[in-house]
């Protein structure tokens, strides 16, 4: 109470998170900052508590935080000259790219890579650099996986289906003819890759996507 007898109420305040909300005020007299803590407690500089040390030990274990090392270069070096046999290939997407392939170019580039990348495979694996050793998978698998991708994509689009990280249904009709247009092409370009049972599920697969969309129009 106050000297009048009267209750004073206490002011009471909520942790409001303002990176979001720009527009959120801060209480006039709200509690200024406490001070610094005296120079005797401060570290010194060159000396390293053992907050900072476990800190330090966390962010190097987690790999966030460390110097740039010639391992990272190497690996940097051999995806340059991956990407010029990418290039040679014709598959990096260019407005001025060439239809034609390079056949020269792309064997003297691959023997670069090729002997390097035997030469330091222990080095970049230790860095993680290294790509997993498994099979390399046929074209029939990589057609599969992009139709199970895409399906589920197309029927999310539809809003057949919710969108797993948000929960919600949301139509977009756009992105659905997109992605059956693509399968349709992708089946197209590669049905001699393909076995003729499986293109006739693809087939399926494709009708099955165009009359749900239809169906929404």
């Amino acid at each position: 109470m106050d000297e009048q007898g009267k209750t004073t109420e206490k002011k009471k305040y909520s942790v409001v998170d303002k990176r979001f909300d720009i527009d959120e005020i801060e209480p006039a007299d709200a509690p200024p900052p406490p001070p610094p803590p005296p120079a005797a407690e401060q570290a010194q500089p060159g000396m390293e508590t053992a907050t900072d040390a476990g800190d330090a030990a966390q962010s190097e274990d987690d790999g966030q935080e460390r110097d740039y090392r010639i391992e990272d270069a190497v690996r940097l070096a051999l995806g340059t000259i991956r990407e010029q046999a990418l290039f040679a290939l014709g598959l990096i997407i260019k407005k001025n790219r060439s239809p034609k392939q390079d056949m020269d170019k792309i064997a003297r580039i691959t023997k670069i890579f090729n002997e390097l990348s035997d030469k330091f495979a222990d080095v970049l694996a230790s860095e993680g650099a290294a790509e997993p050793d498994q099979p390399e998978p046929t074209i029939q698998e990589v057609v599969i996986f992009i139709f199970n991708m895409l399906n589920g994509q197309v029927m999310m689009h539809l809003g057949l289906i919710p969108n797993p990280v948000t929960n919600l249904s949301v139509r977009d009709l756009s992105q659905a003819k997109l992605g059956i247009d693509f399968c349709a092409a992708l089946l197209e370009a590669a049905r001699s890759e393909v076995d003729p049972a499986l293109a006739k599920q693809l087939e399926a697969v494709i009708s099955e996507m165009r009359m749900a969309f239809v169906n929404l129009k």
